[in-house]
């Protein structure tokens, strides 16, 4: 982990959320939202990754106008969801 910092343990979390989670669960889904509202872009992006690859897109309203870069590339580009 880079300089231990907690922003990529954060990364890390949600990108086996996006891996394994249960798109159904309340849990997962506000996890989710904390991250999708998160003041790191780093959190966010990954935070889209996420719910995207759990066909989650309902959640992501919290970034529409989001225009930090890596956001923007998370919420356009292609994202395999889960099956």
């Amino acid at each position: 982990m880079p300089r231990r910092q907690a922003r990529y343990l954060r990364r890390n979390a949600l990108v086996v959320l996006g891996n394994v989670a249960d798109p159904a669960d309340p849990a997962v889904a506000a996890a989710l939202r904390r991250a999708l509202a998160d003041d790191d872009p780093l959190v966010r992006s990954h935070a889209v990754w996420a719910a995207r690859r759990l066909g989650r897109t309902d959640l992501l309203d919290a970034v529409a106008g989001d225009d930090d870069p890596f956001v923007r590339h998370e919420r356009d580009a292609p994202v395999e969801a889960r099956r």
